[in-house]
C-alpha cells in the first residue's frame, strides 16, 4: 500500500514538472517542493507590477550603516507619513527626527550626524537607527570652529552673529542671517573695532545697537557699541547701497563741549586760542585738521596737520567721518570727528580753529559744541592788522579782505553762533573768553572718581538688562579688596554716536 500511495503522488507532480525523480529519501522531497514554490512565485511576479514578498527564509540579514556613511543615498519618507527634521547650525549642529501623526510629532531620536562642507553651502547627512535620512543642504551657510566664541542678536527678521576665536590676536567678525530668505550677509563695517580680547558679552539696546562688553581690558576700554540700525547707518547704506553696520567706542561720562572758534583772517583769534592753551594745557586740546597739500619747511605730521593723501580723505568723507571739510587752492582741508574726539578722550576740551564754512558744517552734523566769532571793531581796523604783518603781497591782502567781509556777513545767521567776542583790546577779550568757558568751575565727574578707585582692572561681563539700565558682574575675586562685584550702567541719557564716540554713560556701584 505504501508503495501505491508514493506512486500516485508522483504522477500528480508530474503534470506541471518534469520527470519525477526515484524516491530515495526525505531530502529529496524538500527539495522538489521547494523548486515548485520558486516557480510559482515567478508566475505570480509576471502576471501582476506588485510582486509579492519573499518567504521569510530567503529575507537576508539587515546591513547596519556605519555612523558616519560616505556614500550619498536620496529616499524620501512616504508622503502619507512624512519625515521630520529640525537642524539649528550656530556654532553647534543638533537635529531631531520624527514622523508626523495625529498632528504631534513620535519617536524622536538621538541623531547621529555627518557635516560636511562644500562651497558656500552646508551638506548635512543624519543616519537614525542604522538609517541614512533625506539629504538636505543649507545654502550660503559657514560653520564656525568649535573653538570659535560668538553671539546672536535677533531684530526682527534679522539674526546679527558677533564672533571671533580663541586667538587674542583675531579680531571680531560680523554676519547677518536674513530669517526669510535663509541667507547670510556680510556687511560693510566701518569705524575701528575693538582691539582683540579673549571674549565678550552683547545686548540689544533700543532696537537699533548693540552693547558690548570686553573681557580682559579695563572698564573704560571694554565698552562698545555696534549700531545697526541708527540714522547713521541708514544713511551710509543709501549711499553705498549695501548693508552697513558701525562701531563706536562707549565712554563713561559725558565729556566737555569742544570749542568752535571762528573769525575773518588777521582778527587775531590765534592769539586768543594760544593764550588759552599756554595758561590751561592740562584743560585744552587742539584740534589737528587734515590736508591733502604737502607739508611745509618745518611742518610736523601730526602736530601741525595730518597730511594725507586725496583718495584717503576723500573716502573718509564718503563715510561721513568730517565735520568739516573745504577745497582750497586745489587741496583739500577737514576736520575729522577722530581728531575731535581723541582730545576729549585725554580729558581735555577741544579747541576747533576754523572758518565760518566750516563752522556751519559743524553746526549741522551731530556734535554738541560751543560756537564762537571773533570780530575786529571794524572793517579798517581788521585791513590795518592785515597790512601790518608784512607776509602777504597786496593780491593776497586784497582776496583776505574780501573773504573777511562775506564771514561777517555771515557771522550774523540766526542760530549759528552762541557768542560774539569783540577783539578790541587782546586781553580784555581774553578775559571775555574765559568767562564764556566757566574756567574758575572746577567739576570732577563722579563717573572718573569711580574709576580711578581701581575697578576698572576688573573682567566684567553682562547679567541682566532693565530697561535702560545694564547690570554688569565682575568675574574676579572683588570681595577680597572689599568692594563689589556688580555695577550698574545707565544708558538713559546717551549721545554722540558713529562715527564717533557714544557719550554719557553712567556707571554707579550696586550694594
Amino acid at each position: 500500500m505504501c508503495k501505491q500511495g508514493k506512486s500516485s503522488f508522483w504522477s500528480g507532480v508530474g503534470n506541471s514538472a518534469s520527470s519525477p525523480l526515484p524516491l530515495t529519501n526525505d531530502d529529496q522531497i524538500h527539495r522538489i517542493r521547494r523548486e515548485e514554490k520558486k516557480k510559482s512565485y515567478k508566475a505570480a511576479a509576471a502576471s501582476t507590477s506588485t510582486p509579492s514578498p519573499p518567504p521569510p527564509h530567503q529575507i537576508p540579514p539587515p546591513i547596519r550603516s556605519s555612523p558616519l556613511l560616505h556614500r550619498r543615498r536620496r529616499r524620501p519618507p512616504p508622503a502619507s507619513d512624512p519625515l521630520l527634521l529640525g537642524v539649528s547650525i550656530l556654532g553647534r549642529v543638533s537635529v531631531s527626527w520624527g514622523r508626523r501623526r495625529s498632528g504631534h510629532r513620535e519617536g524622536i531620536k538621538k541623531l547621529r550626524i555627518a557635516v560636511g562642507q562644500r562651497g558656500a553651502s552646508a551638506l548635512i547627512t543624519a543616519h537614525f537607527m542604522g538609517e541614512e535620512a533625506p539629504e538636505f543642504r543649507v545654502e550660503s551657510i559657514a560653520l564656525e570652529s568649535k573653538d570659535c566664541l560668538q553671539n546672536a542678536i535677533d531684530i526682527g527678521n534679522k539674526t546679527y552673529v558677533i564672533s571671533r576665536s580663541d586667538d587674542p590676536k583675531s579680531s571680531i567678525t560680523i554676519k547677518i542671517l536674513d530669517k526669510l530668505t535663509q541667507t547670510w550677509v556680510v556687511p560693510t563695517v566701518l569705524g575701528a573695532p575693538p582691539n582683540p580680547t579673549s571674549s565678550h558679552s552683547a545686548v540689544l539696546v533700543n532696537n537699533e545697537k548693540i552693547l558690548i562688553i570686553e573681557k580682559g581690558v579695563p572698564l573704560n576700554d571694554s565698552i562698545w557699541f555696534l549700531e545697526v540700525d541708527t540714522p547713521f547707518v541708514k544713511q551710509q547704506s543709501k549711499i553705498k547701497g549695501t548693508v552697513v553696520v558701525a562701531w563706536s567706542k562707549g565712554v563713561i561720562g559725558e565729556g566737555q563741549k569742544p570749542i568752535v572758534i571762528s573769525g575773518p583772517s588777521g582778527v587775531g583769534k590765534g592769539t586768543l586760542i594760544a593764550k588759552l592753551m599756554k595758561e590751561y594745557p592740562s584743560k585744552f586740546g587742539f584740534s589737528v585738521s587734515h590736508t591733502t597739500r604737502a607739508p611745509r619747511e618745518k611742518e610736523i605730521d601730526g602736530v601741525h596737520y595730518h597730511f594725507t593723501e586725496r583718495s584717503k580723505i576723500e573716502e573718509e568723507i564718503s563715510e561721513g567721518k568730517f565735520l568739516e571739510f573745504a577745497h582750497v587752492h586745489g587741496n583739500v582741508y577737514g576736520t575729522s570727528i577722530e581728531a575731535v574726539e581723541s582730545v576729549t578722550d585725554e580729558g581735555k576740551r577741544c579747541i576747533l580753529d576754523i572758518d565760518v564754512q566750516g563752522a556751519r558744517s559743524v553746526r549741522a552734523s551731530s556734535l554738541e559744541a560751543i560756537f564762537i566769532f571773533v570780530c575786529p571793531p571794524s572793517f579798517e581796523e581788521l585791513e590795518k592788522r592785515l597790512r601790518a604783518r608784512g607776509t602777504e603781497t597786496e593780491e593776497q591782502i586784497q582776496k583776505r579782505l574780501r573773504n573777511a567781509r562775506a564771514e561777517l556777513d555771515q557771522s550774523n545767521s540766526p542760530g549759528l553762533f552762541d557768542h560774539l567776542l569783540v577783539n578790541d583790546d587782546l586781553e580784555a577779550c581774553y578775559e571775555n573768553l574765559k568767562k564764556l568757558l566757566s574756567l574758575d568751575d572746577d567739576h570732577e565727574d563722579s563717573n572718573d572718581s569711580f574709576i580711578k578707585d581701581g575697578k576698572e582692572t576688573a573682567c566684567y561681563s553682562i547679567l541682566s538688562k532693565t530697561n535702560s539700565e545694564i547690570l554688569l558682574q565682575s568675574e574676579t575675586n572683588e570681595a577680597e579688596k572689599g568692594t563689589t562685584n556688580l555695577i550698574s550702567l545707565d544708558l538713559s541719557s546717551l549721545s554722540g554716536g558713529a562715527p564717533g564716540r557714544t557719550r554719557g554713560l553712567k556707571i554707579s556701584p550696586v550694594n
